[in-house]
């Protein structure tokens, strides 16, 4: 499901801006999409902050800590923060037609067709997927949680954007650093709702492929895993993606705690990384 329409429920003026503990330290990351040459007129940027470079704070005020907030991202982004839609992030399938910065309502992935509008995903753990095509054309961002993703949010976003005119052929996407299989580990509820070809348990422990970024350790899997990136990567190309135009990083949010929040390592109590894309005028 995706809205056509842009969500007006929200005065301008009350918007809260993305959930960014006031503590939270960030940085563009190297990896990403920066610099993405699209039409002669154009670029595409995107990437995402991490937890580095941010000074620390306790502020008691939260009109402060806001404020402070809203200094670090005019520093960190590459476009103007006032110029980004965002939206409340609720572990759907929901997907906004974003026409105007600022706040859009409830939902998990945004789509614009606007020069300098850019797109926010706020994610620490959960997978954050954008969407573009190098020659022109729509844009979109999604935040992927195992919920969204058994939802069905990243069809819905390719959807969405061939809805807008996407070739869906052409479009790139760039799958974020997110929790590894060898930390995501759930009870067997959880489990039994995923296909069995993303689960994986102490027995099948030799056939993942883990990255070296994940800090592996060798201590046994007393419940099921499940693989949320592949999961990922293969609903995109299932909607119509060519598999070399999907990139997945394959950083560990749990694991790299010098780059990263992450949810579940931190218990919730954590920062959170915004990805970001935009085309602006060249």
């Amino acid at each position: 499901m995706w809205d056509k329409k842009p969500n007006d429920s929200a005065p301008e003026d009350s918007a809260p801006i993305p959930p960014v503990h006031p503590s939270s330290i960030l940085i563009r990351t190297a990896s990403g999409l920066c610099g993405n040459p699209g039409p002669a007129a154009s670029i595409t940027l995107g990437g995402l902050t991490t937890r580095r470079g941010f000074p620390a704070g306790d502020d008691a005020s939260a009109e402060k800590g806001r404020a402070s907030i809203r200094e670090v991202l005019a520093r960190l982004l590459p476009h103007p923060f006032e110029e980004f839609a965002w939206c409340r992030q609720v572990h759907g399938r929901r997907v906004i037609y974003a026409t105007k910065p600022g706040l859009q309502g409830d939902g998990d992935a945004l789509v614009t067709t606007g020069t300098s509008l850019g797109l926010l995903i706020a994610v620490a753990d959960c997978i954050p997927v954008l969407l573009w095509d190098p020659s022109g054309g729509p844009l979109g961002a999604a935040h992927a949680g195992w919920r969204g993703l058994l939802a069905g949010v990243l069809p819905a976003t390719v959807a969405a954007l061939r809805q807008l005119g996407a070739p869906v052929s052409k479009l790139h996407a760039w799958i974020g650093p997110s929790i590894s299989i060898e930390h995501f580990e759930v009870g067997k509820d959880v489990a039994s709702q995923f296909p069995e070809r993303y689960v994986f348990r102490e027995s099948d422990r030799a056939r993942t492929l883990l990255s070296p970024a994940s800090n592996s350790d060798q201590r046994p899997w007393k419940k099921p895993h499940v693989d949320l990136k592949a999961m990922a990567r293969d609903q995109l190309t299932e909607a119509g993606l060519p598999f070399h135009h999907v990139d997945l990083c394959g950083d560990c949010t749990f694991a790299r705690d010098d780059l990263y929040f992450s949810y579940r390592r931190d218990r919730g109590i954590c920062g959170r990384h915004l990805a970001y894309l935009v085309r602006r005028e060249a």
